[in-house]
């Protein structure tokens, strides 16, 4: 069982990791219409960022702690 230092990890990791899950699916060659390919590559962008709001979030929180 993975180990978080905090629910930010546990969430990054995650998105991250279905982010990995959608790239693969496409690497395959399964997808077959523009449509659906495109909605994919949709999908890891807003993946990609809610990864940064959350990265985001960390560092001021963490800032915020250390003043």
């Amino acid at each position: 069982m993975t180990m978080y230092n905090d629910v930010y990890d546990y969430l990054i990791s995650k998105l991250i990791e279905r982010q990995e899950e959608i790239g693969a699916h496409i690497c395959t060659g399964t997808v077959h219409t523009h449509e659906k390919y495109r909605e994919l590559c949709g999908f890891i962008d807003g993946l990609k960022y809610a990864d940064n709001l959350i990265r985001d979030l960390q560092k001021r929180q963490e800032q915020d702690a250390d003043e």
